[in-house]
């Protein structure tokens, strides 16, 4: 006759049972957030759209690469239609996008005199990679593309963008002893922290509260991708801003909330501006008349001031 389990060897069944759903809950949402192509957020918002494919067709494309700290081969458009000018704009993507995603920017940055090096972040477009890391790797990847700039164009002087995730890249980029060479910095509806802003799109794709799950997520996030998103801060990047920092936000983003950017704003100890664009839903701003013109003022004052 078979030995009744004891209610001790019950209670262990049942925890390791438990452990084991919630490590295998984990790991699937872990690969359904941070794997680009197999993403739940690519599923819901999708790729943003391309406009001025006329622009884009016959703009001179230099498509060139880079390597990344950790091996993955890195690519960018040069768009340098202007060689007797100095300035440079470095514009990055939202997520689940490329460079080509932001016809737009490019388009308008181009008209107004500036050359462009646009990379792809990794995981996306022609850069290598499987996994985002929500700004915090693509941030030491922007380093090495402002440093490939300087070694080939060593009297530039550069403006960084950014748009949502590349927005937080841009974030964590200012916190970073930076060359001279970068001047300031644009950040458009980014988010403040990665754990934040996953669990609110997390709630919204899956229908209920997910905190439980965040830190079994952040295992797989340092196992996989090498950091902690408990470890890493863009309020603490923030707070040792080395160039000015203009924040830009739509109130109708539904994706980032609008409250991020006032977040982000007072933790920037530098130099700062804020610009709030009514109406403007996520990764809209640019849109706005007012908001472009403010853009191109902020980014004028600044190369101005470094003449």
């Amino acid at each position: 006759m078979p030995r009744k389990s004891t209610a001790g060897e019950k209670i262990l069944k049942a925890a390791l049972l438990g452990t084991s759903a919630y490590g295998a809950a984990c790991g699937i949402t872990f690969m359904r957030i941070f794997d680009v192509e197999k993403s739940w957020f690519r599923e819901k918002y999708g790729t943003a759209g391309k406009t001025d494919d006329e622009w884009l067709q016959k703009a001179e494309i230099k498509d060139v690469y880079t390597d990344s700290y950790d091996g993955l081969k890195l690519h960018a458009m040069v768009i340098e239609h202007h060689p007797e000018s100095d300035r440079w704009l470095i514009p990055l993507h939202g997520y689940a996008a490329d460079g080509r995603a932001i016809i737009r920017i490019l388009k308008d940055a181009d008209e107004q005199g500036y050359n462009l090096l646009v990379p792809d972040l990794r995981a996306h477009g022609f850069s290598e990679g499987r996994w985002t890391g929500f700004g915090w790797p693509e941030h030491y990847d922007l380093l090495g593309w402002i440093g490939w700039l300087c070694a080939q164009r060593p009297e530039s002087r550069i403006a960084l963008y950014g748009v949502s995730l590349g927005a937080a890249a841009v974030m964590n980029t200012v916190g970073e002893r930076l060359p001279a060479n970068v001047k300031c910095a644009v950040e458009d509806c980014g988010f403040v922290e990665i754990k934040e802003i996953l669990a609110s799109n997390l709630k919204a794709v899956m229908n209920f509260k997910v905190d439980f799950l965040m830190p079994g997520i952040d295992f797989f996030v340092k196992q996989i991708l090498h950091f902690s998103m408990y470890d890493v801060s863009t309020r603490r990047q923030l707070r040792n801003a080395q160039v000015p920092v203009l924040f830009l936000h739509g109130t109708e983003d539904r994706l980032v909330h609008s409250g991020n950017a006032y977040d982000c704003y007072y933790a920037c100890a530098g130099k700062r501006k804020l610009h709030i664009v009514q109406g403007a839903g996520h990764a809209a701003a640019w849109l706005d008349d007012e908001c472009r013109q403010n853009v191109f003022a902020f980014l004028d004052e600044c190369f101005e001031q470094t003449v």
